[in-house]
């Protein structure tokens, strides 16, 4: 798929205000009703605005994604991603992760780590709050943004 713009896919009302542009590819086999679909493919999304519920940045109350693209791959019940790139104004990462799939979810688990650095023009609060990642060994400036917890209440692993 080319140039499919997110607000006409009708997402969840969890994704509500998310918008953007997406393309990429998918191969998915369903070997019927009792099991579980499983796949392969790259996601491209470039120009998105996602709305920040309940951000613990003062005054963030949208992502604007510049680019992001990543590799997927489903098995029954775990999506793999690899390769990932993502931009915002603030920051700029890489990494890769998965996810286990719950029937409802917003209960599924995270397992992602991803390496950031600042952008040039980066708000004082966002680099309050990449202060207190870990540092990544050997890449002076990154830092490691590591995603725990489920999709319905990620968390943050934090310097202590």
């Amino acid at each position: 798929w080319a140039g499919l713009h997110f607000e006409q896919c009708g997402l969840p009302p969890s994704f509500a205000g998310f918008s953007g542009q997406t393309s990429g590819t998918a191969s998915v086999q369903h070997m019927g009703s009792s099991s579980r679909p499983q796949g392969a493919g790259r996601l491209e999304i470039d120009g998105a605005r996602i709305p920040m519920r309940d951000s613990p940045i003062p005054d963030l109350d949208e992502v604007q994604l510049e680019r992001f693209t990543s590799d997927w791959h489903l098995e029954p019940a775990r999506l793999t991603i690899s390769d990932t790139f993502f931009k915002t104004p603030e920051v700029e990462g890489r990494g890769q992760g998965t996810i286990q799939v719950r029937p409802d979810f917003q209960d599924s688990t995270l397992q992602l780590r991803f390496t950031v650095k600042q952008q040039p023009y980066t708000p004082a609060a966002i680099e309050r709050l990449l202060r207190q990642l870990p540092l990544v060994p050997g890449e002076p400036g990154a830092r490691a943004l590591i995603v725990q917890g489920t999709v319905g209440e990620p968390q943050v692993v934090r310097n202590e």
